[in-house]
């Protein structure tokens, strides 16, 4: 009966199909655009990862390779070698000795110095025999043999023996020394006239990986990234442990597994804590060492915005269920035409169809306001679609107005629009900047003077920057004070500016210089350099004076000109970008003194050479001449023998 009643029932089944179609439209809507939201957050999500690994890993590397660079570099400084063959001389004698003493007070401050300038864990000097004849820090390894001593077990006698083949780092391990704290070392062989005498190790500091992975910029609030070893045994702390975790905690799971099988990849997989995690892998190779590195962040962080948006949704669509429960209710038992005109329209949209007209009622009463609530529906709906569609298709400049200023669903889009836009400047911003510094990290990487570096770094500066002109100056003593030196200048007149000098104070450059501060001029003076062009000439709009600066010590001046003003994450590129020129014209000036001091030192052994052969000659002539006067003297006693004999003969 109560089914018969519900067919004949036109108001019944009016109210029916508008709660179908009505919460079946917006359900269906609702679940596409879920999916589109959730996809497209996954996706840039795994774009922002990525680049945290690449960026992360670059830096870890750089670390690496900066380590064994300088170890190589100080294991053939002329002072290294000098301090290497007195304290050799003296262990001999006793660490306790008068002549060790005496050496330690001479050597250990500057190899102390050496150790805290570079932030060593420890620096140890040892002979080919295996005896650690030296260490700053002191710790039990000191004075015993890395071949039959206690620690010849340990991973610094593996770096010994690497060591003897030339630079080489070995793998973190448990460092009995240390208190069995987690150990990395690395070696190269001291020469001194060619000759293999010993091996240069320094013990590094974990806090300085630890540094650069707990690093949590971009990562949100449940990121984090961390390198495993061979053994799946983390290389760095985690972010989730209280405890150290370093050669404590194991981590195996698929990401580990790829990456240390030599490939790269992102996925959603369940990490060392058995949380589903979006996870960026990659293989990092440092020497002989592989490792692999992990860049993870939660999913449920990552998905958060999501939730919140179906938390709105499923409001919204149970409100728009009472509502229309109400109105088909009501309206029900006007006149059967406009309900099914409108039972048409609801049926095309519980297919999910939006049709490009729908029919209305021209009436004034509440048949006409439910016919004008349908289409205002169909229209906000098909909107929505669309701007859905294009969200989820990355289209994030497209044009869209809410149905009101308490549109929730709509201003929910626009926030997430914003969102997204904000996301994916700065990740272009943040791709950009790494790019750039990777790029010139490269050409600095294989530079050995600085007007060559100048002359490689600027024209690809001026193209990247999209600036039109560029001057590197370089800090250069003459007499007792410091000169700034154009080492290198692009698109600048050549008769002005190819051999300009400053003195520090002078101009804006010498300014810079002083302050240690950056300059930026955007209103620039009459008497400065003219940009020329194919249209002519023209002075610049923008001039930005930045400092060569490492360690609060400036090393020289770049100054860029271009007609248009250099945003704020331009300038801290620049920032950066000279950092690493500072610090490769410092490495550059290291590298010409020590070439200069092992020529000098190379000069004096040939005239020491020349005076022990002048000794050595003068040396046998003198025996020569001593062997000349016994003779003689035998002939002298000879004599006066034979005449004391023939006295004695007359005498008797």
């Amino acid at each position: 009966m109560g089914i018969r009643w519900i067919r004949k029932s036109i108001s019944k089944q009016l109210l029916a199909y508008w709660l179908v179609i009505s919460l079946g439209s917006l359900i269906l809507s609702s679940i596409i655009f879920y999916q589109f939201a959730r996809d497209a957050l996954i996706e840039r999500s795994f774009h922002q990862l990525k680049s945290i690994r690449e960026t992360k890993k670059k830096q870890l590397t750089d670390f690496f390779e900066f380590q064994m660079s300088l170890v190589q570099v100080l294991s053939q400084s002329p002072a290294i070698q000098q301090a290497f063959a007195k304290y050799d001389s003296a262990y001999f004698s006793g660490v306790d000795s008068e002549l060790y003493t005496q050496t330690n007070i001479k050597y250990n401050p500057y190899l102390a110095t050496i150790k805290e300038t570079y932030g060593l864990y420890d620096l140890f000097l040892v002979n080919l025999d295996g005896d650690i004849i030296y260490t700053v820090v002191h710790e039990p390894d000191f004075a015993t043999n890395l071949i039959h001593g206690p620690y010849s077990d340990q991973n610094i006698a593996s770096a010994f023996i690497a060591g003897q083949k030339g630079t080489a780092v070995v793998d973190f391990d448990h460092y009995a020394p240390s208190l069995g704290q987690p150990a990395s070392f690395v070696a190269s062989p001291i020469k001194i006239k060619g000759e293999m005498v010993g091996v240069l190790i320094t013990q590094l500091p974990l806090d300085k990986i630890d540094a650069i992975t707990q690093e949590r910029s971009g990562l949100g609030e449940s990121g984090e990234v961390y390198i495993v070893g061979e053994d799946y045994l983390m290389r760095s702390d985690s972010r989730f442990s209280n405890e150290p975790s370093v050669l404590k905690l194991e981590v195996q799971t698929e990401g580990t597994r790829r990456a240390l099988a030599g490939k790269s990849g992102t996925e959603i997989i369940e990490d060392y804590r058995g949380v589903k995690v979006l996870s960026s892998f990659a293989p990092m190779e440092i020497g002989t060492l592989r490792y692999a590195f992990m860049a993870e962040i939660d999913e449920e962080e990552i998905l958060a915005p999501v939730h919140q948006l179906t938390v709105i949704i499923i409001l919204l669509i149970a409100l728009s269920a009472i509502i229309i429960y109400l109105i088909a209710l009501f309206f029900s038992r006007s006149f059967s035409k406009p309900i099914r005109q409108m039972k048409d329209t609801i049926l095309l949209l519980a297919q999910g169809i939006l049709p490009d007209k729908i029919s209305s009622i021209n009436k004034i009463d509440e048949l006409g306001a439910m016919s004008e609530a349908i289409a205002t529906m169909h229209q906000g709906y098909g909107k929505t679609a669309i701007f859905a569609r294009q969200l989820g298709e990355g289209k994030l400049k497209q044009e869209y107005k809410p149905l009101s200023e308490q549109d929730v669903l709509g201003n929910a889009l626009l926030k997430m629009r914003a969102e997204l836009v904000k996301n994916a400047e700065e990740n272009e911003r943040r791709n950009w900047s790494a790019e750039g510094l990777a790029r010139f990290m490269e050409l600095l990487r294989n530079t050995h003077e600085v007007k060559h570096m100048g002359k490689k770094i600027l024209p690809q500066m001026v193209e990247y920057l999209h600036a039109n002109q560029a001057a590197l100056f370089v800090k250069r003593e003459e007499g007792h004070q410091y000169i700034l030196e154009m080492a290198a200048c692009y698109a600048y007149g050549r008769e002005k500016f190819m051999q300009q000098k400053l003195l520090p104070g002078e101009g804006l450059a010498g300014q810079a210089f002083l302050e240690k501060e950056k300059i930026m001029l955007t209103e620039v003076p009459e008497d400065y350099a003219n940009i020329s062009s194919g249209l002519g000439e023209a002075r610049p709009r923008c001039v930005l004076i930045m400092p060569l600066k490492l360690n609060e010590e400036v090393e020289g001046i770049l100054e860029i000109a271009s007609f248009r003003e250099f945003p704020e994450y331009v300038l801290k590129f620049v920032e950066k970008l000279a950092e690493n020129l500072a610090a490769t014209i410092r490495n550059v000036r290291i590298n010409e003194h020590t070439q200069n001091l092992l020529s000098d030192s190379q000069e004096k052994a040939e005239i020491m050479r020349s005076q022990e052969e002048e000794m050595r000659q003068n040396m046998e002539e003198l025996s020569a001449t001593q062997e000349e006067m016994r003779r003689k003297e035998n002939a002298y006693l000879s004599k006066i023998e034979a005449l004391e004999q023939q006295i004695a003969h007359l005498q008797t």
